[in-house]
């Protein structure tokens, strides 16, 4: 299995605020889409979509039952993934591979009636939480990092220096990825108002993966 480089201490922190959140605003009722308080994720709407190749063959390999050395991840902000070339319908993150065109895995849902933006302290989630296989991005302030923008359908390449690691964890009805980056857009215009919009659902409490453990140990 490929290293994972992660900060543990931040996980727990990305985990904690996801998980405040989520459960501060459960109960309300008011959807606004893709509501920011505040957060800087301007740079991030406007790209069709963001990629990194992930060398990990393991995270890779994972929803298929079969050998995937390495893979690119693609997400989109605020708006589904272009069909082409995902071929995923409504798909907000995405596996797939410039060496196998028929992989290609779909890594959560959009839907308008539910905001898919956490925000926290110096950081938010994206998080795409919805069917088998789901994904959750953490952003964390970092001034050093941002993210420059340039009008493409081809999306945009994440800054290599914004990626922090990935975890994953498999259950016997589904599979969790949380993928960390570094971003100067989550330092600035922290939220001054409580959210007031149903986030998507966090999956379900259950025991983490020997995998998971290990890393946050």
């Amino acid at each position: 299995m490929a290293a994972i480089q992660i900060n543990p201490g931040l996980l727990l922190l990305e985990i904690l605020i996801f998980f405040n959140s989520a459960l501060e605003t459960s109960a309300q009722n008011n959807v606004y889409p893709c509501e920011t308080f505040g957060l800087d994720v301007a740079n991030l709407t406007k790209s069709p979509f963001w990629y990194l190749d992930i060398n990990d063959t393991e995270a890779c390999s994972l929803p298929v039952n079969k050998t995937i050395d390495s893979c690119r991840f693609s997400f989109a902000v605020c708006n589904p993934l272009p069909r082409s070339p995902f071929d995923c319908y409504n798909c907000t993150a995405a596996f797939t591979s410039d060496y196998d065109d028929q992989y290609k895995v779909g890594l959560g849902t959009y839907r308008a009636d539910i905001n898919h933006i956490v925000p926290g302290s110096g950081a938010f989630i994206i998080a795409n939480g919805i069917g088998n296989i789901s994904s959750y991005l953490t952003f964390n302030c970092n001034t050093s990092i941002t993210w420059d923008y340039k009008e493409s359908l081809n999306g945009n390449k994440i800054p290599e220096s914004a990626y922090r690691g990935i975890i994953y964890s498999k259950y016997s009805d589904g599979i969790t990825y949380t993928i960390s980056f570094g971003y100067a857009g989550a330092c600035d215009n922290l939220p001054t108002v409580e959210p007031t919009t149903n986030h998507i659902i966090p999956p379900p409490e259950k025991k983490l993966s020997t995998t998971t453990l290990v890393l946050i140990m």
